[in-house]
Parts: structure tokens; C-alpha cells; sequence
């Protein structure tokens, strides 16, 4: 195999290989910018979930608050029956 023949081959291997590497280049930006745009879905919905349970636990706090007013207004009830 004379230097010239090595020489193409070796170009046409670096051609090949340039390419297949441009693919892979193309396909990570492809798949990066997939996983970006599930990142950014993601953040969305869990602010959404989380202004949610914000929410819920401000109704539990206001429910917890009644009970607490009832269990009161029972005590006095109770109070106020065994007077009678």
C-alpha cells in the first residue's frame, strides 16, 4: 500500500467519522432541548401543585381553627347542661 493510497483512506476514515460525529452532535442538541423543555413543564407544575397545597394547608389551618371554636362551644354546652 503506497503512502498516497494510506493517505486516502485515512481521509475517507476522517470523513466518516466527521460525520458520524455531526450526527451525534445533532441528536444531543435534539435530546437536550427535549429534556430542557420537560425541565421546564416540570418547574411549571410543581409551582401549580405546591400553590395548591399552599392552599390546602391554609383550609386545613381555617378547619383546624372551627374545631377548635366547637370544641369550645361544646365545653361551655356541657357546662351549661349539667347546671340544669
Amino acid at each position: 500500500m503506497n503512502l498516497e493510497h494510506r493517505v486516502q483512506h485515512l481521509e475517507l476514515q476522517y470523513e466518516s467519522l466527521d460525520g458520524t460525529v455531526q450526527k451525534i452532535l445533532v441528536f444531543t442538541k435534539a435530546t437536550h432541548d427535549i429534556l430542557m423543555a420537560h425541565i421546564a413543564d416540570t418547574r411549571e407544575e410543581f409551582k401549580k401543585v405546591h400553590k395548591r397545597l399552599d392552599g390546602v394547608e391554609r383550609d386545613v389551618a381555617v378547619l383546624k381553627t372551627d374545631v377548635d371554636v366547637l370544641k369550645t362551644d361544646v365545653d361551655v354546652l356541657k357546662t351549661d347542661v349539667a347546671e340544669l
